[in-house]
């Protein structure tokens, strides 16, 4: 802590107006020290009342074992692809083995058949194909409590007639690959919509407030506003609960809460001079009576919220969980996240359940082909049958 100086007395004037004049330049300073001590210790108590635990989730790690949603300029990268540990010893040198990792084979697998339309299983010699293999490839699907393989198998054809004789057209016949929202990934779609949920929706968090003791004056002073805020939304609840409608509305805000505005507005300009106007209370009077037009405008129309709660809520999930994504890792991979969020929150004020929306999203995004396309996949111009047609199990065995 640092010593505080004593004045040299020898150097005070003999004057008695300059004593004056420093002793009320001592006294402005001192009331200036106070001031800010009183606004620090607003805000000591105010961030001890808001004081969260301690988070449990970790930081991303580059460890190869989780990806960011939003990897920016690695589009030749697959998602959920790593490199395998395994390595093949050859003579005089180690050689990394290449390659995707397998699957875990303790997961369920879920064969999905692509086979060729009965018409091209003949040969333009007019012999029959025959099946002489398949192509398998492996997806990481997502249903909600539940994670598969969906192992899509594309039987190959050819012509046994034709072997040994040389032609223009193909050899072998193959059912087309399923098309992908990213291509060459392992995710299907329920799993890309199961992380965009967790991310930006699922976010649950634990608060621990301690609630300090305050000064008898400041909480009687912030009491008296309480009580006027209380009484205006005591209004409000009588409203909803007789269901009225907008002009009902109005007649009863014009009939009882106008009073009470104008009784609060007298009370903010009354104790407007009584508080520190650097601190958290005298702050908010001021603000008030600043933006007083503004606050009561609500009574003057019927179908007018008296605040914006249904948008604080909306945005509620973000500000409880943006701890979780504080680094976005690159402008567009924000600018992706704000996409995001807006279209869950589109979804869930059109009635619809997020995970269900994006994963039939996901699906149809890639079969789009014409620009208007995309605006019937919003949340308010779906088809709801279209979601529901995506969420059935695939009808094939399970292995």
């Amino acid at each position: 802590m640092q010593a505080v100086m004593k004045p040299d007395l020898s150097m005070l004037p003999d004057n008695a107006d300059q004593l004056k004049e420093m002793v009320a330049s001592f006294q402005l300073d001192l009331e200036k020290s106070q001031e800010q001590i009183h606004y620090l210790q607003e805000r000591i108590r105010l961030l001890q009342n808001e004081n969260f635990g301690r988070s449990s989730e970790k930081h991303y790690r580059q460890d190869g074992r989780q990806l960011p949603i939003f990897e920016q300029d690695k589009t030749d990268q697959d998602v959920l692809q790593t490199d395998a540990d395994h390595s093949i010893i050859v003579p005089a040198h180690k050689r990394k083995k290449r390659g995707r990792k397998p699957l875990p084979e303790n997961l369920p697998r879920v064969e999905i058949i692509h086979d060729l339309d009965e018409e091209e299983k003949v040969c333009p010699c007019g012999a029959p194909l025959s099946r002489i293999g398949q192509d398998t490839c492996e997806k990481l699907d997502y249903v909600p409590a539940r994670v598969r393989v969906l192992r899509h198998v594309r039987f190959k054809y050819a012509c046994k007639a034709c072997q040994g004789v040389e032609d223009d057209g193909p050899t072998v016949k193959i059912a087309p690959a399923p098309v992908q929202l990213i291509e060459k990934s392992m995710a299907t779609e329920g799993l890309l919509a199961h992380i965009a949920v967790s991310k930006f929706t699922d976010v649950v968090k634990a608060r621990k407030k301690n609630r300090g003791k305050r000064a008898n004056n400041k909480k009687t002073l912030a009491d008296e506003a309480l009580d006027f805020i209380g009484k205006l939304y005591k209004i409000e609840k009588q409203a909803r609960a007789h269901e009225m409608t907008p002009e009902q509305r109005y007649s009863l805000r014009q009939e009882k809460a106008k009073p009470i505005l104008k009784s609060f507005e007298k009370w903010l300009e009354k104790t407007k001079p009584l508080t520190p106007p650097k601190g958290l209370l005298g702050k908010a009077i001021s603000y008030a009576l600043r933006n007083w037009d503004k606050l009561i405008v609500y009574i003057q129309d019927g179908r007018l919220n008296i605040d914006n709660n249904a948008a604080e809520n909306a945005i509620r999930p973000f500000v409880l969980g943006r701890k979780n994504w504080l680094f976005a890792g690159a402008p567009n991979g924000a600018a992706a996240g704000a996409a995001f969020f807006s279209l869950i929150e589109t979804a869930k004020a059109n009635g619809l359940e997020p995970y269900a929306y994006l994963r039939c999203l996901f699906a149809q995004l890639p079969l789009v082909k014409e620009q208007s396309e995309y605006r019937d996949l919003l949340p308010q111009y779906i088809d709801p049958a279209l979601i529901k047609a995506s969420q059935p199990e695939p009808k094939v065995g399970i292995n």
